[in-house]
């Protein structure tokens, strides 16, 4: 099974989409088996955002995919248990944690459970509902 590591974010120079493209770029060269996926949707009124062109022509030249939009992902990355941050606009940050996931098929493992677990407790749509409950239970006194 080859590994697909994502990037869900809308498609802006500000969210590391350049740097994801570039990581990926290194990866692919040193020989890492892996699919690379921009999940997200282009944001052309935003001056920061990176027009469709420019990711169809990433995605035809097999740098990337380029999904478009996809689910909500919210913020459910926690480093180190569930998935890993590196600092922003740091490329090579960026490939080598993906190098050390793409080396590590046991800790990739445990951090995909660990980020199903988080999920199905956080956003399913019984927590949701949940919530949104509560939050008119309060609303109501």
């Amino acid at each position: 099974v080859v590994p697909v590591v994502v990037q869900a974010t809308r498609m802006l120079r500000d969210k590391g989409v350049v740097e994801f493209v570039e990581a990926a770029r290194r990866l692919r060269s040193s020989g890492a088996a892996a699919r690379f996926v921009l999940a997200g949707a282009a944001d052309p009124d935003n001056p920061a955002g990176l027009p469709e062109a420019q990711l169809r022509a990433w995605r035809e030249e097999g740098s990337v995919e380029w999904w478009g939009q996809w689910h909500d992902m919210g913020e459910v990355v926690q480093d180190g248990w569930n998935g890993l941050l590196v600092p922003v606009r740091d490329a090579v940050a960026l490939a080598e944690a993906i190098g050390r996931l793409l080396a590590d098929p046991a800790e990739r493992a445990r951090m995909g459970a660990r980020g199903r677990e988080r999920v199905q407790d956080q956003f399913s749509d019984r927590q949701v509902i949940r919530e949104t409950l509560a939050v008119y239970a309060e609303a109501a006194g």
